[in-house]
């Protein structure tokens, strides 16, 4: 016991001894590094480094610069025909100058430009149309089937996918082989077999207006075809995605969809007739 305690002892004295060397170690760095730092300022502020001494024996070149001197440009071409001996010259003294009224000089006013002298800018590939108000592109339309309106125009929950979707037309609920007729004069723009629509009819009306019957069991009419309103185009049917036999009616301004109703003849009236048979 007595040899264990005398050896942690001499560990404890001999970390003790090194642990004060260690330190005055330190103190002699320090204090040496602040004696060079204090000499080397005492050496910058006696010594003049703006002003390099050179011996009268030693020839100083100085530094070719980076870029050229260039001469300085007259300021006008007064200025630069002007000899150099005139410039020389002492310049006479300043008269003084008698007071006067000031004069308002007026305001620099730039010429207005006439109004079409403007160039034009590139001519259009189509010659371009003024877009109709609905009530104007569509007056006078003639019912395509005597039915009545199953499906609004507007947001619905469809039928089939059970989903809410956009109806950009009406359907028209009519039986199987029900004549549809044009409901403005124009000429036949597309036949076609649409996976949604079934068999449709596009007619073009002019001035961008279409109408467009879908679900079309029989078509009467091709591409092309000019055809009168009233006449027939073909019969309601049930093909593409449909529950019931019905037509699908699409007005088009400028490829805007249009809602029919309001330009159907008898249509309001018939679901005004429907509110008031009601209950």
């Amino acid at each position: 016991m007595e040899k264990k305690d005398s050896g942690s002892r001499f560990l404890t004295a001999l970390k003790v001894r090194w642990k004060n060397l260690l330190r005055r170690q330190v103190a002699l760095a320090s204090l040496a590094l602040m004696v060079v730092v204090t000499v080397a300022g005492l050496f910058y502020l006696a010594t003049d480094w703006t002003n390099l001494y050179h011996p009268p024996s030693e020839e100083y070149i100085w530094p070719e610069p980076e870029e050229p001197f260039l001469p300085a440009q007259p300021a006008s071409e007064e200025e630069a025909n002007t000899p150099a001996e005139a410039k020389t010259s002492p310049k006479p003294a300043a008269q003084p100058v008698k007071k006067e009224a000031t004069q308002v000089r007026p305001a620099k006013v730039e010429p207005v430009r006439e109004v079409g002298t403007a160039e034009p800018g590139p001519e259009p590939e189509e010659p371009l149309q003024p877009v109709l108000a609905p009530g104007q592109a569509f007056p006078d339309l003639v019912r395509p089937v005597m039915a009545e309106v199953s499906s609004p125009f507007g947001w619905r929950k469809h039928p089939v996918f059970g989903d809410w979707r956009f109806h950009p037309g009406v359907d028209l609920a009519a039986p199987v082989g029900t004549e549809v007729r044009a409901v403005l004069a124009g000429t036949v723009a597309e036949v076609k077999d649409d996976a949604v629509l079934g068999k449709v009819v596009v007619i073009d009306h002019g001035e961008k207006r279409r109408s467009i019957y879908g679900h079309l069991e029989r078509v009467d009419v091709q591409v092309g075809q000019a055809v009168e309103k009233g006449e027939t185009i073909g019969t309601v049917g049930q093909t593409g995605l449909a529950e019931e036999p019905h037509l699908h009616l699409e007005l088009r301004l400028d490829k805007e969809a249009v809602d029919p109703v309001p330009y159907l003849p008898g249509v309001v009236e018939d679901r005004q007739n429907e509110v008031n048979a009601q209950p």
